[in-house]
């Protein structure tokens, strides 16, 4: 994960998902990897008792219940653990076994970092993943316990306060320059990971100055995805892989 890469990579968001596939799961991320997606990206979270689930949404309906997975445990879970809700271990199994590119969206807790950190360096594939993590006191935490892995922080809109350690930022509106080197400089940040809308040519240059990867996420169809190469990310999650891989493949 050194940033910037050689090329805009395009990331498999939720795997290959379709109707035979659903989104974020097993087969879904095998069908990436054979389509030939060089990065793949998925959803975690942590139960209540540790363990560690694939999945976007904290709480899910399950058997016609309406289940909040942060209280939910193994024995809670039941038969719908590793079916509706499995376990992340297969997922880095396949990752590890591929010599893909990860992109591990943390939902989870800022206590679970800790579990993941020994996730990917028990599987060998921390120096091939990015960590995506919400709160910015958990970018710490995770670079400290597993060094090789590379964090980035997610936005989906410019906040003026945020947790700490980052806190008050400069104001967004006016000058978004400043806010990106003190949200990269103060996180501590190996990358920022943008909803679309908020790229822009000074954004980008600003990340790039600050040594700093960049990712865009999500695009819907390839004319999405080949518009946001103006800004060369490292990388774009898209939701038609087998699409774009085709139409990158007749470029």
């Amino acid at each position: 994960m050194r940033f910037p890469f050689p090329e805009t990579v395009a990331i498999a968001h939720r795997g290959a998902h379709g109707p035979a596939h659903p989104e974020n799961s097993l087969a879904a991320v095998r069908r990436a990897i054979e389509l030939g997606a060089r990065m793949v990206e998925f959803d975690a979270l942590d139960l209540a008792d540790g363990t560690v689930v694939v999945s976007h949404d904290r709480r899910r309906k399950l058997d016609g219940a309406s289940v909040d997975l942060r209280t939910a445990t193994r024995e809670l879970l039941g038969s719908a653990l590793d079916t509706s809700v499995p376990r992340v271990e297969p997922y880095l199994r396949l990752i590890a076994e591929s010599g893909v590119l990860l992109n591990f969206d943390w939902k989870g807790t800022l206590d679970g970092v800790g579990r993941i950190a020994g996730l990917l360096s028990g599987h060998g594939i921390a120096e091939r993943t990015i960590v995506s993590l919400g709160h910015p006191a958990a970018v710490a935490r995770l670079k400290a316990r597993c060094p090789e892995a590379a964090v980035g922080l997610p936005m989906d809109k410019w906040r003026s306060d945020l947790p700490e350690p980052v806190g008050r930022l400069p104001g967004a509106r006016h000058d978004h320059r400043e806010y990106v080197r003190a949200l990269i400089r103060r996180s501590g940040a190996d990358a920022l990971m943008l909803f679309h809308s908020l790229a822009s040519p000074e954004v980008a240059r600003t990340v790039r100055e600050e040594g700093a990867g960049l990712f865009l996420w999500t695009a819907n169809d390839v004319e999405t995805f080949e518009w946001l190469l103006r800004y060369s990310p490292d990388g774009i999650a898209t939701n038609v892989i087998e699409r774009q891989l085709r139409a990158a493949s007749r470029s």
